[in-house]
């Protein structure tokens, strides 16, 4: 992700999201994204062999607008792990199950 130059007379400055952030920690691309004047989302994603914690997909990719919200798809731990690490004597214990926040609390999101 790198910032864009400004617009031709009047057009807003864009800042460009770049695949380059797949394969990434998904900590530091939410405050480079935050940073840059964006509004990240996280989405997570159970995918196999992925580390957790590691971004999958960025949407949209491109020249975009500053307060564009952007999509960061995250693997996620599956969710039987993240309750085997939270629960029973984590700092979800007593819990039933395990939200999309419990994970990105985990990973300090």
């Amino acid at each position: 992700m790198s910032a864009g130059r400004a617009g031709q007379a009047g057009e807003p400055a864009t800042i460009a999201v770049k695949a380059e952030l797949i394969g990434q920690s998904a900590r530091p691309v939410v405050r480079q994204l935050r940073e840059a004047g964006l509004v990240p989302r996280v989405e997570w994603s159970n995918v196999g062999q992925i580390p957790a914690g590691t971004v999958i997909g960025v949407r949209p990719e491109g020249n975009v607008a500053p307060g564009t919200i952007i999509t960061v798809t995250v693997a996620a731990l599956p969710p039987n792990l993240l309750a085997a690490v939270l629960m029973p004597a984590g700092p979800l214990a007593g819990r039933q199950s395990v939200t999309n926040r419990d994970r990105s609390d985990y990973l300090s999101l």
